[in-house]
């Protein structure tokens, strides 16, 4: 959308969930941080409830600044994401977006969302691009692999298991590689 817009206009912003992830400090200090850093990305590693009150808010307002994730320093950044009035279109992507669960879910059955999409992909489809991510900032092959295979491979099964149906529309998944 943006690349056909006039030069310099913005109509579009994509609000990443992923800055909602609870930083490594936060981790760290809860009762068993060992099992907390290695399920991160699960839906309990996010601050859920400031996700939810920001998209409320954005909707509410029309702008705010959105907290983004760096993958090269695993952490969230504060203020990485500026939505504007003057954005057409906003669209808040994530894992959880859809997850019919407290307190994901008041953001489906109170409509903030206009309309909800779901990218219709395998697991393993999905595997394979997040381990190429994990290798992109840095981890090894295997770190990568073992980290695919287990935490997220969870949670992405939990995603297609639950959040699937809760979509309006169902968007099939395209080899970007190709």
């Amino acid at each position: 959308v943006n690349a056909r817009a006039p030069t310099g206009v913005e109509l579009a912003v994509v609000v990443p969930m992923d800055g909602f992830h609870y930083p490594l400090a936060t981790l760290d200090a809860w009762p068993d941080p060992a099992l907390a850093r290695a399920r991160r990305g699960a839906p309990f590693t996010f601050d859920a409830a400031a996700f939810v009150r920001c998209i409320q808010d954005l909707k509410r307002n029309g702008h705010g600044d959105v907290p983004t994730f760096d993958h090269a320093l695993h952490d969230p950044v504060d203020g990485g994401c500026r939505v504007r009035r003057e954005h057409a279109v906003v669209l808040v992507e994530g894992n959880y977006v859809l997850l019919p669960e407290d307190p994901w879910d008041v953001l489906v059955r109170e409509r903030t969302y206009n309309e909800t999409w779901f990218v219709d992909t395998s697991v393993d489809e999905a595997m394979r691009r997040v381990e190429a991510r994990h290798v992109s900032v840095g981890r090894s092959v295997v770190e990568a692999k073992a980290r695919a295979d287990g935490n997220d491979r969870m949670n992405a099964e939990l995603v297609v298991d639950t959040c699937r149906d809760v979509a309006d529309v169902l968007i099939p998944c395209v080899d970007m590689m190709m």
